[in-house]
């Protein structure tokens, strides 16, 4: 197996190529061939991001005693896999995380977990300080883009799908997407009406969606406006998925209490 920490960072994983960066590394070290299997007999296992419960950093007691790194609250199984440097690491952060939340709210850690309120602004403010709760490869590279999302999978309002990766490859065996390439259809419009109270038919056209941000507050030239929202000059005008879910954050984010 490899130690990864010794490969890439998670800004490398996510940059602006994702994966696809981090797959032509390992070409080029001759680990892999261009159709991803593995080179020179040797075994590599691309690890997927996982999550760790609040309820692991949390004393069974109530306690305000929190871990720091591996004493968390898992079984010999599950050690296996939060053992390793990168887990390691997150947890300190999701502890610290947790105590300045904690401090300034006024609110105990442990009750957080009994508070779906306050556990719910709280995982707002995680997202809105850079922390990436939901990591979908196709958002990484768009922080406006991967902030609306999050806030949006937060909330219940968006669902990613579960899509398998090519099957020759011997890396990756499957990814979650959101298509956010994808033509925006009458479930996206229906999200949108359920967020705005406006009643949009159909297929949402650039013009409406203009004229939305423009009324809300965003500054700009029609084609600056479209641009905030990953439509640049000269490229298709069709609305996509995600240019609904950046318009959303940028005209609803406060409303929603997903920005401070």
């Amino acid at each position: 197996n490899i130690d990864f920490h010794t490969f890439f960072s998670s800004s490398e994983y996510f940059g602006k190529d994702g994966i696809k960066s981090f797959l032509d590394h390992m070409k080029e070290l001759g680990l892999l061939a261009n159709d991803n299997h593995i080179l020179m007999g040797r075994e590599l296992s691309l690890p997927h991001p996982s999550f760790i419960t609040l309820g692991a950093l949390l004393s069974m007691s109530g306690s305000n005693l929190l871990p720091a790194s591996l004493n968390i609250g898992v079984t010999q199984i599950a050690n296996a896999a939060t053992r390793v440097h990168v887990n390691e690491m997150t947890i300190g952060q999701a502890v610290g995380s947790l105590l300045s939340y904690s401090l300034s709210e006024k609110i105990s850690p442990y009750s957080l977990l009994n508070n779906s309120g306050s556990l719910r602004s709280f995982r707002h403010s995680l997202v809105e300080d850079g922390m990436v709760l939901y990591p979908i490869d196709e958002l990484m590279s768009d922080e406006l883009l991967r902030k609306s999302v999050q806030h949006l999978m937060i909330d219940g309002l968006v669902t990613p799908k579960f899509v398998p990766y090519l099957p020759k490859t011997l890396v990756n065996i499957f990814h979650f997407s959101l298509g956010t390439n994808e033509v925006a259809d009458e479930s996206d419009t229906q999200l949108f009406d359920r967020i705005f109270g406006k009643g949009l038919s159909g297929h949402m056209t650039t013009d409406q969606l203009v004229t939305l941000l423009s009324s809300g507050g965003v500054a700009g030239t029609k084609e600056e406006i479209l641009e905030k929202i990953g439509i640049k000059p000269g490229e298709s005008q069709v609305v996509t998925k995600g240019n609904l879910y950046r318009a959303i954050y940028l005209l609803r984010g406060k409303v929603l209490h997903w920005q401070k």
